[in-house]
């Protein structure tokens, strides 16, 4: 008889709820009700791309485009990182900084 997984095993190994909800063939939203009603947190969401490179491309001047080309993400990525840490947008490269309501004259 084949022993089935629980999710505690899978949480332990650093999966997300989506991962273990798949793992297991629950949906995720049944795996954060699980999680929260044992008092489990999240764990941590694994980054898909370098945070110091990412800063290294915006102190070079890099539009957030380029950036996300750079680092094989998206451009929402980039501009959410932005947006946290309060960093305005660039525009291309040499760093200059977008103005508002810069638009064709």
């Amino acid at each position: 008889m084949k022993k089935r997984r629980k999710p505690w095993d899978c949480i332990a190994l650093g999966k997300s709820d989506q991962e273990i909800g798949r793992a297991l063939n629950y949906s995720a939203s049944s795996i954060l009700w699980w999680r929260k009603k044992n008092g489990l947190p999240p764990n941590p969401r694994k980054r898909k791309y370098d945070e110091d490179k990412l800063l290294e491309l915006y102190a070079e001047g890099y539009s957030d485009a380029k950036i996300a080309a750079e680092l094989g993400c998206c451009r929402d990525v980039v501009f959410n990182f932005r947006q946290r840490n309060e960093l305005p947008a660039l525009h291309g490269i040499g760093g200059r900084l977008r103005k508002r309501g810069a638009g064709n004259a």
